[in-house]
C-alpha cells in the first residue's frame, strides 16, 4: 500500500498498490529496472529501502519475526545456490524427508531422469554453487526443495529462466494447477496464451 522506492534522485516506483490474496496466481510484468525486484526483495525481508507499508493479514511486515514469513515464502531467483554437498541434502537441506517424497518432487520437475543418470543417485556430490550441472537442472532442484520444504508462497523472479520452454512450461503450469500454492511471477514478457491462467496482471510502467 502507498509502496515507493527511489535511488537518489530516481523514482522506481511511486504510491504502487499490490494485493495478493492467498491460494491465487499474480504475474508482475515490466522491463529492467521497473521495479519488480524491489517489491519482491521487500516483501521477503532482503531490503527495507522503501517508504508505505506491507501488511500481511493486515498487520505492517515489520511487526512479524523475518524468519516466520521466510520459513512460508520460497523464493526461486535466476541465480540459486547450492550446496557442495550430495543431491539428497540439497533437496531436503537436512530435513527428515522419505525417498519416495523426494522422488515424488523431483517428477514434478522433471528430474528424475537426472537422478538416474548420477552415480550414486541422490547421494552424489552435486559441487558447489552446482557447478558440476546446468543452471536449469539447478533452478529445478531448488522448485523440488520448496516443494519438500511444504511453502506455500512461491515467488518466481525470472525462476524458470535457465530452462528451455518446454520445461519452463511445465513447472509453471504444475504450480498454476496447485490450488494451495500462491504465486507472484516476476518476469518481462507473458505469454498471451498464459494470461488467463492468473487472477490478476500487474504491469509496471
Amino acid at each position: 500500500k502507498d509502496f515507493s522506492v527511489r535511488y537518489g534522485d530516481k523514482v522506481v516506483l511511486q504510491n504502487v498498490h499490490l494485493e495478493f490474496d492467498i491460494g491465487k496466481k499474480y504475474a508482475l510484468v515490466g522491463e529492467s529496472g521497473s521495479g519488480k525486484t524491489s517489491i519482491v526483495r521487500a516483501i521477503i525481508g532482503l531490503s527495507d529501502h522503501y517508504t508505505g507499508h506491507i501488511l500481511l493479514d493486515g498487520m505492517e511486515k515489520r511487526s512479524y519475526d523475518t524468519d516466520s514469513v521466510f520459513s512460508q515464502i520460497s523464493y526461486i531467483s535466476q541465480n540459486v545456490y547450492l550446496f557442495n554437498d550430495t543431491l539428497r541434502y540439497n533437496l531436503t537441506l537436512g530435513q527428515p524427508c522419505s525417498d519416495e517424497e523426494i522422488h515424488r518432487a523431483l517428477s514434478y520437475v522433471n528430474l528424475t531422469g537426472f537422478m538416474e543418470t548420477l552415480p550414486d543417485g541422490l547421494d552424489t556430490i552435486i559441487g558447489d554453487g552446482g557447478k558440476n550441472i546446468s543452471g536449469g537442472q539447478r533452478q529445478r532442484i531448488v522448485i523440488a526443495r520448496s516443494l519438500l520444504q511444504k511453502k506455500k508462497i512461491f515467488i518466481m523472479d525470472e525462476g524458470t529462466s535457465a530452462l528451455d520452454q518446454k520445461n519452463a512450461h511445465m513447472i509453471e503450469n504444475m504450480i498454476l494447477d496447485n490450488p494451495h500454492l500462491t504465486l507472484i511471477l516476476i518476469t518481462h514478457h507473458l505469454q498471451e496464451e498464459d494470461c488467463s491462467k492468473f487472477e490478476r496482471i500487474y504491469r509496471l510502467p
